[in-house]
């Protein structure tokens, strides 16, 4: 499914009102996520937790590989490119197990001069990060 990845809690750092939670998915990538600590409670989380993250499209930046304040930020290959009459859909190759998908803004993409096979970046910040359990 897409933007939703299964894994387990590596750390998790508690604050008074959020807590960052480390997603290690695939084996080898870290998604952090920040939720609040309430919600840590009530989801009865913990090192080793098996959790999904899922990031809404939308939330999913490009830019350049090497600028970002994004904690989650990954360089990545542009796979394909879907444009719309507004918005375009771009699919990125992070690594052979990781794939995100983002939209953005014609312009954005135009300005960018994004094309399939491209090296960019994604990136997200944690608070993007929905953090589940299985019912």
């Amino acid at each position: 499914m897409r933007n939703q990845f299964a894994g387990l809690i590596t750390a998790i750092r508690q604050g008074p009102v959020n807590d960052e939670i480390d997603v290690m998915v695939n084996g080898m990538q870290i998604i952090t996520a920040s939720i609040t600590h309430e919600s840590s409670r009530d989801l009865q989380l913990a090192i080793g937790s098996k959790v999904f993250a899922l990031i809404k499209a939308s939330s999913v930046m490009i830019g350049n590989k090497h600028e970002t304040h994004a904690r989650n930020h990954y360089p990545a290959t542009v796979r394909t490119i879907i444009r719309g009459e507004q918005t375009s859909e771009l699919v990125m190759q992070v690594s052979e197990e990781l794939v995100l998908v983002s939209t953005l803004r014609n312009a954005d993409l135009d300005r960018l001069a994004l094309i399939p096979g491209s090296i960019s970046a994604a990136s997200f910040t944690p608070s993007s990060v929905i953090v589940g359990i299985a019912a």
